[in-house]
């Protein structure tokens, strides 16, 4: 719908509050009541407020019903708040979480929320934060408009129409790497590479690190068959946008299979940041480590080797093909006398 199509109708804060339907999801009884209790002094009419306590439950919630507005924290038994955005979001997402990470923080660009609020909150930095994603959503600025239509034309098709729109939003400086990244994803949908990732460059010319950009020249160089540049942007990713299981297991098995052992270690600091370790990430994790551990091992270094075998095996929670793996390349070094100190180094963390 082109913003020329879009009803007039304004309404004040107060009157969007009295007809919003909102959805808070938090595994914190407290913090939904009082939540919940903040909205309705706002205006929000009692039974417009539904709350749950699991991402599984806000999920069948969201497909059977229309809210205008999702309140969601972070980190979840059963996932993460922000797998609630989906393709088609219709509604205002704000994150609200106590989970000041690098990797929360991150995964909200990633996915582009509306907002992310820090617990503990005032009720006047809510309302303050309310209104102003609000007024964004339904009175966007020019150029926010021409994304949001050009989206509508792009998801329909339209590539001449939406390409049209995406290039009126550059003109504004605080769209053009968001603007850039839609050019950037149609030139590849029609297989047109160089002109893609012309535009993702130039978006992150503006905006050093966007998630669309990155990921953008991150396919292109794969496709392109540019390995070695691929890696180097996919690095890039994992460092800023960390909570992926999928995006660091690529990242491994791209630092094996180009022999770049040593970024297996900055690969663990990542690792560490994440809420969702499949068991398929625990095993390649530790499989990295455990080969960076033989490497440092072939270059003499041995504390460093020591650390990477400690810690490859207790990410792969004392399973034996790990251990058994670091005691052959032990033996196989002349270093079977550290193997009962190795062990009793990875007992001693465990108990810590």
């Amino acid at each position: 719908m082109s913003s020329e199509d879009r009803p007039a109708r304004k309404l004040t804060f107060e009157q969007y509050m009295n007809e919003a339907k909102i959805l808070i999801v938090d595994e914190n009884f407290t913090y939904r009541v009082a939540l919940k209790q903040t909205l309705v002094s706002y205006g929000v009419m009692n039974n417009n407020v539904v709350a749950t306590k699991t991402i599984r439950e806000a999920k069948t919630l969201i497909e059977s019903n229309t809210f205008n507005i999702v309140f969601s924290d972070f980190l979840f038994k059963d996932g993460i708040g922000t797998s609630l955005i989906g393709d088609k979001k219709d509604f205002i997402f704000i994150l609200v979480s106590s989970v000041a990470s690098q990797a929360a923080v991150a995964k909200a660009a990633e996915v582009e929320v509306d907002q992310f609020i820090f617990k503990p909150y005032s009720q006047g930095h809510l309302k303050t934060v309310l209104e102003g994603v609000i007024q964004l959503k339904h009175d966007p600025t020019e150029s926010n408009q021409f994304i949001e239509d050009g989206k509508e034309f792009l998801s329909m098709g339209e590539f001449d129409k939406a390409t049209m729109l995406f290039e009126k939003a550059k003109t504004d400086p605080a769209s053009f790497a968001r603007a850039s990244s839609y050019l950037g994803e149609i030139k590849k949908m029609k297989n047109e590479l160089d002109g893609a990732f012309r535009f993702f460059r130039e978006g992150l010319s503006a905006t050093e690190v966007h998630f669309r950009c990155l990921m953008g020249m991150f396919n292109i160089l794969q496709q392109s068959g540019r390995t070695e540049d691929a890696y180097s942007v996919l690095k890039d990713i994992l460092m800023h946008f960390p909570e992926c299981p999928e995006r660091l297991i690529q990242g491994i098995e791209l630092a094996i299979k180009m022999k770049h052992f040593v970024d297996i270690e900055e690969f663990y600091e990542v690792f560490k940041l994440m809420y969702e370790k499949p068991q398929k990430l625990l095993n390649h994790m530790s499989s990295g480590l455990l080969v960076n551990g033989h490497y440092h091992l072939r270059h003499q270094n041995e504390p460093a080797a020591m650390e990477s075998f400690i810690r490859g095996i207790s990410v792969g929670q004392g399973h034996d093909k790990f251990t058994l793996y670091v005691r052959e390349k032990l033996v196989q070094f002349g270093m079977q006398d550290r193997i009962e100190n190795l062990m009793k180094e990875i007992e001693e963390r465990k108990a810590a």
